[in-house]
């Protein structure tokens, strides 16, 4: 099974916490699948042109992994929805419309930088809420971030004040801290963008489309 990276999305708060609980209780009330009964259900072949996030050339996306491990985090995800607060409880948390980024090292500064300044040509007035982990985020990081877009704020996702918490891997990827940043942000209504999209459009048009006004989420493929 592959790793897919999260796409673009345009959703709001109740809406994550309704996909949370119902996809969390269904997976408890569903059987438990051996690795190797998982693996039956892939039916694609070397040749199928797959988008996967990292190919068949590394050992550990190819191979199967044990079952105690399978097991262990199957314990996990299950005590994690078995424990997800009721929505009710931190409903008052959310409010208004804004754009949720993850952005702290070097190379997504550069970029959030670059994408602040189109939200300005633009005059956009929508909110940016930036999520970062612990030191990744400094002062003078902050006031260059705010001088180039004043409508913009942060969280830091090692605090402990946070809905949702998550461990910080320094070898690996953090794609996790996605999820992480929507679930912790303080907007009802959330566009999550990644650091290298480059906004064309005043992102408030985004909220006002028929598409979004029917259903109340949207997802754009990575």
């Amino acid at each position: 099974m592959a790793l897919r990276r999260i796409p673009r999305t345009l959703v709001t708060a109740a809406a994550i916490a309704s996909v949370l609980l119902i996809a969390g209780w269904y997976s408890l009330a569903l059987p438990s699948l051996s690795v190797s009964e998982a693996r039956k259900t892939c039916n694609w072949t070397p040749n199928d042109k797959v988008n996967f996030m990292f190919d068949g050339a590394k050992d550990w996306n190819v191979k199967e992994r044990p079952e105690s491990e399978v097991e262990l985090r199957r314990r996990q995800w299950q005590d994690f929805v078995r424990n997800i607060p009721p929505y009710k409880d931190v409903a008052s948390r959310f409010f208004g419309r804004g754009i949720v980024l993850l952005a702290g090292n070097g190379d997504t500064l550069m970029r959030t930088k670059t994408l602040l300044r189109a939200l300005h040509r633009l005059n956009s007035k929508v909110p940016i809420e930036i999520h970062y982990y612990g030191d990744e985020m400094d002062d003078g990081k902050r006031q260059q971030l705010t001088k180039i877009y004043p409508h913009t704020v942060f969280n830091d996702l090692a605090s402990k004040d946070n809905i949702m918490h998550s461990v910080f891997s320094t070898s690996l990827i953090n794609y996790q801290l996605k999820t992480v940043a929507i679930v912790n942000s303080r907007f009802a209504e959330i566009l999550l963008l990644d650091s290298d999209n480059i906004p064309v459009i005043d992102p408030a048009e985004l909220w006002e489309s028929p598409t979004y006004r029917e259903y109340r989420t949207i997802f754009w493929p990575e």
